[in-house]
């Protein structure tokens, strides 16, 4: 047997068990898997009540991880980095042959923080008695960890180029999981079943209105003074509610599906998550972030909805806020990509979705042979369009 000079020896590494089943939606396995532990769903937004034409390609769902990281990262004398968690957790899987066109083999699925890399920045965590609540918690409760992840060794991955429908078993997978998993994929569910889901008040701001006009009036003096260029101020709204956080999650991606959107849903901690934007991807050592600054409304009517997306993508400050974007994402992923492989492919491209127009550039490059996926979170943590510039 001769090989090319330059070709890749995976001698003894095992194969994942990959088997087609029948190309549904995913809500429709969503509904089997979601009463399982840990349940988590990759969110194409492909929406057969909604247009799809900016949805992904790939929904991803699962469920039973083997393996479950509650973190608070702190800065270590030790050398290793605060998300070093992370790299150890993948370590304790088998390495697989190239899983050619699955987008999940196994691996993390989760969140992270705003301040989960702040230590490695060398900044100093503070936070307000609200920032660590979920909507049903009282002050004083545990706050929430700043890394929530589970480590997943099977997926049910659609692909709506193809339209397959593929269940993919990582060899780690326990015998016993991989019959749970097939037993809820196989049964009968009426989603009618699963509690319904309600706020019992409206949403309440943590914060005065008097007190967010000061907080605004104070960055209007940072700016002038040269201190800073752009500020996101956000704030935090909560309600009480009761049911289901999955149906929840379920009504809303009917009213807007994005095509990087997630329901997680650990047993302590649900996240629904509906932005379309994409912070980063990284693909054979390409690495591309896609931020997005500059929003309008849509509109019902064809001719004021073409002039709205106009007039967004002519709009001076909306383009000046998503270059300074651009430029910090630049910046970060050039700590991380060979020197001279930081490119913009695409700036201020209007991309529209079902409610709303944004404006969406695109930053790339490729990942330097010292660097991991996971150092780029490192270097990049948070991210721009989150931190203002």
């Amino acid at each position: 047997m001769q090989l090319a000079p330059d070709a890749p020896i995976n001698i003894g590494l095992p194969r994942a068990r990959t088997e087609q089943i029948e190309y549904r939606s995913a809500v429709h396995y969503f509904d089997r898997i979601r009463a399982l532990t840990d349940p988590v769903w990759l969110d194409s937004g492909v929406n057969a009540s909604a247009d799809s034409s900016h949805a992904g390609r790939f929904d991803i769902l699962s469920a039973e991880p083997v393996e479950r990281l509650s973190l608070d990262p702190v800065c270590s004398s030790s050398g290793k980095t605060a998300l070093q968690p992370l790299r150890d957790a993948l370590a304790s899987i088998a390495s697989l042959k190239a899983c050619e066109g699955i987008p999940f083999c196994g691996g993390l699925i989760g969140y992270l923080s705003y301040e989960a890399n702040h230590c490695y920045h060398g900044i100093t965590t503070r936070r307000s008695d609200t920032s660590a609540l979920g909507c049903n918690e009282k002050p004083n409760t545990k706050p929430k960890p700043q890394v929530l992840m589970g480590l997943y060794v099977w997926a049910l991955t659609l692909d709506h180029l193809k339209k397959n429908a593929l269940l993919v078993f990582h060899p780690d997978c326990p015998e016993e999981t991989e019959k749970t998993v097939r037993q809820s994929l196989n049964s009968n569910i009426n989603s009618t079943s699963f509690p319904k889901f309600e706020l019992l008040q409206s949403f309440r701001a943590s914060q005065t209105r008097e007190s967010y006009l000061q907080q605004i009036d104070r960055i209007s003096e940072y700016l002038s003074a040269g201190d800073c260029y752009q500020v996101n101020l956000a704030q935090h709204f909560s309600a009480p509610y009761q049911g289901d956080c999955a149906e929840a999650y379920l009504q809303l991606r009917e009213f807007t599906p994005t095509p990087h959107g997630a329901y997680l849903g650990f047993a302590d901690r649900k996240i629904l998550s509906l932005s379309p934007e994409r912070f980063i991807q990284i693909n054979e050592r390409q690495v591309q972030s896609w931020p997005i600054k500059g929003t309008a409304p849509r509109s019902a009517n064809p001719a004021e909805d073409a002039q709205l997306g106009r007039q967004l993508t002519d709009s001076e400050k909306n383009r000046a806020e998503n270059l300074m974007i651009v430029d910090l994402m630049r910046n970060d992923l050039s700590t991380c990509c060979v020197p001279g492989s930081i490119r913009v492919p695409g700036l201020y491209e209007l991309h529209s979705f079902p409610t709303v127009h944004h404006l969406v550039s695109r930053v790339t490059g490729e990942l330097a042979e010292s660097e991991d996926p996971i150092s780029v979170l490192e270097h990049c943590l948070p991210g721009g369009s989150i931190t203002g510039a």
